[in-house]
């Protein structure tokens, strides 16, 4: 009797590193989460538990990320421009300066592009992959300043200061306009916006080119004056746009990273600020 029970008892008992049922059919033990695994999950219900931040909050944050990123940008510009002139042609180290800022800000841009996939994807970010997203992101505005290198050395340093408080006031408004508004009345107006975009980047292609064929010829003259006034107007209803877009993530989804929505009205405030300083500086001449 006791050896019939022992031999039905058996096969519930381990063998090696499985554990084997009546049916013989081999089941994996239990395995414990790892470390690691344990604190992004730990990471991941912080975040999904972390109260959302107020609208008030988030466009604070939001002026304060873009503000900070313009002025990187100029002040990287500067430095740029001023370690230039300790070199007996300034001007032949403008351009691996526009290369190494324009190919660099475009990795950024791609680097960035996947991490707002993967938000998209998830729903939110890591402690780290939000990390990277910062520095991705200053990192980026640093590239940009070294592609306005070649403008601010050119222009009364006097006036990047009030060019840089009409760009701010310009983001303050709109935001403004976009809070008020719970509709986004920018929306039609995307297709349009993006048309003038595309428009302009072939025209300023086509002039460029233009200029390494032919030299200075009247068309680049005249495509260069349509990108300084076309592109004013293009650029501050790009950023009013770029603004209600802002908002209304936001409003859909509090968590979203908030870097990651200040990438376009970023770079349509800088457009807006190169256009706007040369503007003056050809007034001044």
């Amino acid at each position: 009797m006791w050896r019939l029970a022992r031999s039905a008892i058996r096969p519930l008992q381990p063998t090696g590193s499985h554990f084997r049922s009546f049916s013989n059919k081999i089941v994996p033990p239990p395995t414990k989460p790892s470390t690691a695994a344990k604190w992004a999950d730990t990471a991941s219900k912080w975040v999904h538990t972390a109260p959302p931040p107020t609208e008030r909050q988030f466009v604070t944050n939001l002026h304060g990320i873009v503000a900070k990123g313009l002025s990187l940008s100029v002040l990287t510009g500067y430095g740029c421009a001023y370690g230039c002139a300790f070199i007996a042609q300034p001007a032949a180290a403008f351009l691996p300066l526009l290369g190494v800022g324009f190919f660099g800000s475009i990795a950024c841009i791609w680097k960035l592009d996947r991490y707002e996939k993967l938000e998209k994807c998830t729903g939110l970010l890591t402690f780290d992959e939000q990390d990277s997203v910062r520095t991705t992101f200053w990192l980026m505005c640093g590239a940009a300043g070294m592609i306005l290198t070649p403008t601010l050395s050119m222009v009364d340093p006097w006036t990047v200061p009030l060019v840089l408080g009409v760009t701010g006031g310009m983001m303050a408004g709109f935001t403004a306009w976009a809070r008020f508004s719970r509709a986004n009345p920018m929306f039609h107006w995307q297709e349009p916006l993006l048309f003038g975009l595309c428009s302009l980047v072939a025209i300023d292609l086509a002039a460029l080119i233009s200029l390494g064929v032919l030299g200075a010829n009247g068309f680049a003259e005249t495509v260069l004056s349509i990108d300084l006034h076309a592109g004013l107007m293009l650029f501050t209803a790009l950023s009013a746009y770029d603004t209600h877009v802002a908002l209304q993530a936001y409003r859909s989804n509090p968590h979203k990273n908030v870097h990651l929505l200040a990438i376009d009205l970023f770079w349509s405030l800088l457009n807006f600020f190169i256009r706007l300083l040369a503007l003056i500086n050809k007034t001044k001449k």
